[in-house]
């Protein structure tokens, strides 16, 4: 496992960091893939380190999924919207290599939306959901799919959703081997756009996946929270439906979201 990822780290002329250089490390989530873990870097910055588990094996998916993560975030890092990657280090005694992104002060948008409930305006939600479309349009325009926005920490300004079934979309439910592609992101960016407007996850009354799951393979849909804008109501929609090909692409997403939704003024845009 380490000389295929050491391969990788070269083929991608990541930079090694030195391991002692890093302090306090405090583990924040724990995914299907990996560890993340916030530290202390050279007693000046805090960082987000991400490692594969140690029980997962080369020829597993997990494992392909956190090489493919490695070949792609060299590629996208740079645009704003999207964290910041500093390179790699590898702890000696354990032998595993960790992923050095930055770190999100705010954590996820599912604690910063629960953080801000009481503040947060309209404006501000459609400004949240704007970032994170514009991460997820550079990725789509260098031909990237992003495929896990729920667990991957990728996109930055809070925008990383962490684990509910419900951002799987129903493809995946009906068939094991379907392969998730751009229009998948535009499912689970619908119900990401549902989040932003009611700041809380969907299906929360459901405690089981499989519960939540079915709902889905089923068509269900969380409904719309009062006072939110019809157009944002009809965009989500979009988005979350059951037919990939009805699904807009992202550029369209965009540019819904950069036209004001009403004529009240407590929605529009400055």
């Amino acid at each position: 496992m380490v000389q295929e990822l050491e391969n990788v780290i070269l083929e991608q002329n990541l930079v090694l960091h030195n391991y002692v250089d890093f302090a306090a490390f405090d583990k924040i989530d724990e995914g299907s893939v990996g560890i993340v873990y916030k530290s202390m870097w050279k007693n000046k910055l805090m960082v987000a380190l991400k490692c594969l588990k140690i029980n997962i094996k080369p020829e597993e998916k997990e494992f392909q999924q956190f090489v493919r993560e490695l070949q792609i975030l060299p590629k996208v890092s740079q645009h704003r919207n999207i964290v910041k990657l500093y390179g790699v280090t590898k702890d000696p005694s354990e032998e595993y290599y960790k992923i050095i992104l930055q770190f999100a002060e705010d954590g996820n948008l599912r604690d910063y939306l629960t953080k801000q409930l009481s503040n947060l305006k309209w404006t501000d939600k459609y400004r949240i959901a704007k970032e994170i479309a514009l991460g997820l349009e550079f990725l789509h325009y260098n031909n990237i799919a992003h495929r896990d926005l729920i667990n991957d920490a990728t996109l930055n300004s809070n925008s990383a959703i962490f684990g509910t079934p419900a951002y799987i979309e129903p493809q995946c439910l009906k068939d094991s081997g379907y392969v998730r592609n751009k229009k998948s992101d535009i499912f689970s960016l619908g119900f990401v756009l549902w989040e932003i407007s009611s700041c809380r996850k969907p299906f929360q009354s459901f405690k089981s996946a499989c519960e939540i799951q079915m709902l889905i393979f089923e068509g269900k849909r969380e409904t719309p929270v009062n006072g939110t804008p019809q157009r944002y109501v009809e965009l989500y929609t979009l988005c979350w439906d059951d037919s990939p090909e009805k699904r807009p692409d992202i550029k369209k997403v965009l540019e819904i979201l950069n036209k004001p939704f009403v004529n009240d003024s407590r929605y529009l845009l400055p």
